[in-house]
């Protein structure tokens, strides 16, 4: 992941806005109340990803009625080939991924956010917007801080979190949190479906 060093009232970050969410961030995602259900897929949508640190555009794969668990040693998995790199993808899905996975093929999929246009650019702008105003209302609104390169010089921007985040939150999620329990970067390839650690580790 990308290195991230501590300054005054925030975090500099050498990709501008985004960084990992954390557990607590995510259960708050999770456990807020939301009376749109278009809301409540995209939320769910978001956490999944995050639990799984797939593309968006890899998604639907997951949530198809002939896609399988296959359990390896207590774990679970479904197998996948990415869409972006045509690589191979051994998903792991844990308990929370594989909760909103049942949870949808059970009630026959999503009925808001089609699958068909999950990787469509129209999409990814309402899906944006509709993820900054779940996370608004899970109460993420702790102060962002980042520095910026404009014209040549940097400069210090601040925000609530809940409006600078993103879908391309949910990948970096995974990848920092599983790195942080010990999962090795070549393992993370294989989980992810990444051609070479160069991304992870970087």
């Amino acid at each position: 992941p990308l290195e991230a060093k501590k300054v005054k009232g925030g975090v500099k970050r050498d990709d501008g806005k985004k960084r990992a969410l954390t557990l607590v961030e995510l259960r708050a995602l999770r456990d807020v109340a939301l009376d749109s259900e278009l809301e409540r897929e995209v939320r769910d949508l978001f956490l999944c990803q995050c639990h799984t640190g797939q593309r968006i555009s890899d998604m639907p794969k997951l949530f198809e009625k002939n896609a399988k668990f296959t359990d390896i040693e207590g774990q679970i998995f479904i197998e996948i080939v990415t869409q972006k790199e045509n690589i191979r993808a051994d998903v792991l899905i844990d308990d929370e991924a594989k909760k909103i996975i049942d949870k949808y093929r059970a009630q026959g999929g999503f009925r808001k956010v089609k699958p068909g246009t999950w990787s469509s650019v129209s999409l990814a702008t309402t899906v944006g917007r509709v993820l900054k105003e779940v996370a608004r209302k899970a109460g993420l609104v702790a102060e962002e801080a980042w520095v910026e390169s404009v014209g040549g010089r940097e400069v210090r921007k601040t925000a609530p979190l809940w409006s600078v985040i993103s879908s391309h939150w949910a990948r970096h999620t995974f990848v920092t949190n599983k790195l942080l329990e010990g999962v090795a970067p070549d393992d993370l390839c294989a989980l992810t479906g990444h051609a070479d650690d160069a991304m992870i580790k970087g």
